[in-house]
């Protein structure tokens, strides 16, 4: 079966790249969980940095939630994450966009003000 370039998620179900799953996503899984910690030890102090935090918290346990979500698929293949990829790829990549350029323009906003 050929992927569709353009509409579904297709998930490759040989050794090798689910391997190559299982090790990209779980770096990628331990570096969110790494920044994580280091974002919870950040106390902001206002609104800006509230806004910032809270942007870049939602968006490394977005992008730490998707990697335990690779790990799990390449581990074991589970018919309901290769259901809920394909009915949510698109959102879920969008969402990670808009999350990504938002918080570049509030990194950009904090570094012209200081």
């Amino acid at each position: 079966m050929a992927p569709d370039p353009l509409g579904d998620l297709y998930l490759r179900r040989t050794f090798r790249e689910r391997f190559w799953t299982v090790v990209v996503g779980g770096c990628l899984a331990a570096f969110t969980a790494f920044i994580e910690s280091l974002l919870l030890q950040w106390h902001a102090s206002g609104i800006y940095e509230h806004i910032i935090h809270f942007l870049a918290d939602e968006t490394f346990i977005t992008f730490g939630l998707l990697a335990g979500m690779a790990v799990v698929w390449g581990l074991f293949t589970p018919k309901w994450i290769e259901n809920f990829l394909g009915r949510s790829c698109s959102r879920a990549f969008r969402i990670i966009t808009v999350i990504s350029f938002a918080s570049v323009l509030s990194v950009i906003l904090f570094l012209c003000n200081h």
